[in-house]
């Protein structure tokens, strides 16, 4: 891995996210990492309260580049391109393996419009029984702080982003990550699912 702290990722939302969705010949919003969710992270080490020790770059509502230090232990983190990066070396050979299939599958241009595969996980069929059903479960989420473990390239985040919730959105990809960062301010999920079509 050419960065050790890669493996554990969180993205904060963009200023645009509840806005509708853009088209995509519009300038993408740049990726702030949120001044209101610094409270919410924490050392990977100890769970002390992260601060941010030198901000180099920030936007209107967040943070863009900036090195993070835990109050505790004093571990070193930082935020880059507002993708808070948390995870200390030491991931297992299996982890390291599985972090760089996600981050080859997540490679590539930033959005376009999903094409759904014709079966499997990621099909219409398959995105109309479990999305629905997902979604009614975690309702209401305007207003709401949503945790997302495990959020991949967004299936879920730019819908719950479009109910109104605030969302940090965690993944050991950072390829991942930045195809959510990217998408969220469009509204372009990696799904066929659009809310209100049931």
């Amino acid at each position: 891995m050419n960065d050790p702290l890669m493996s554990t990722e969180v993205i904060g939302e963009t200023r645009e996210h509840r806005e509708c969705a853009r088209t995509a010949e519009q300038p993408l919003a740049r990726t702030e990492f949120p001044r209101a969710l610094l409270p919410f992270l924490r050392c990977s080490l100890d769970a002390g309260q992260l601060k941010v020790s030198g901000e180099a770059r920030s936007g209107s509502v967040g943070i863009i580049e900036a090195a993070l230090q835990c109050c505790t232990c004093s571990a070193k983190y930082s935020i880059q391109d507002g993708i808070a990066r948390l995870m200390i070396q030491g991931v297992s050979a299996e982890e390291e393996h599985e972090m760089a299939l996600r981050d080859r599958e997540y490679a590539g241009p930033g959005p376009v419009q999903f094409v759904p595969p014709s079966e499997g996980w990621r099909s219409e069929f398959s995105d109309r029984l479990e999305i629905p059903s997902h979604l009614a479960a975690l309702a209401p989420l305007f207003g709401s702080l949503v945790l997302e473990l495990g959020c991949g390239d967004g299936r879920f985040t730019i819908l719950m982003a479009q109910l109104g919730a605030r969302i940090i959105a965690v993944d050991f990809s950072i390829n991942g990550l930045r195809k959510v960062a990217s998408r969220l301010p469009l509204g372009l999920g990696p799904t066929t699912y659009r809310l209100g079509t049931v």
